[in-house]
């Protein structure tokens, strides 16, 4: 699996049956709408992401496969790697975990009375208020965000977040006052 080195950004622990893809373990469920482009929009804001499943085995590399396949880069898978140095705790620790069977969670649920699954509309626009009041998160890249937000809200296809370099915030260079009154 291909993870991404030297993040720093918040970490988002995501299941995956209900979650990305609807319910049909041990198959792969079809895609959830809008699961690849509200991942890739918290990635963009610079979260680590962490597939937390409970699939293990031939069905973990399947679901690490679909992640690779939809261009969804991954920190890490069932854990967080950086939890060894202070617990030996089996539990993925995480800022935020994005859940079909959490409190709370989103979700959809189908007319024809299968399983409900995770609504990623409702879910970005939560991680958008999340994310908002998030140190970690990169301010310029969180308006991108609401933008591109706002466009999935209207309907329209989802455009890429700006990869330009953020560069600090500079006030306008202040002007010396003029003296209005001249002494003649």
């Amino acid at each position: 699996m291909a993870v991404e080195p030297n993040l720093a950004g918040p970490i988002v622990a995501v299941d995956f049956d209900g979650t990305v893809v609807q319910h049909r373990y041990p198959e792969l469920g079809d895609d959830i709408a809008y699961a690849v482009d509200g991942l890739n929009m918290l990635h963009e804001c610079g979260c680590r992401l962490v597939l937390w499943t409970m699939r293990d085995g031939v069905q973990l590399q399947d679901a690490i496969n679909w992640y690779a396949r939809n261009g969804v880069p991954l920190w890490a898978h069932n854990t967080n790697p950086e939890q060894r140095h202070w617990t030996s705790s089996p539990k993925a620790y995480a800022q935020l975990y994005i859940d079909d069977a959490a409190l709370g969670c989103p979700l959809i649920r189908p007319p024809d009375g299968s399983r409900p699954y995770v609504d990623w509309r409702s879910v970005m626009q939560q991680a958008h208020i999340w994310l908002s009041a998030c140190t970690d998160a990169n301010a310029f890249v969180v308006r991108q965000y609401r933008e591109r937000l706002a466009t999935i809200s209207r309907g329209q296809a989802p455009r890429a977040l700006s990869k330009r370099a953020v560069q600090p915030a500079v006030p306008p260079a202040t002007k010396k006052p003029r003296n209005k009154r001249r002494d003649t």
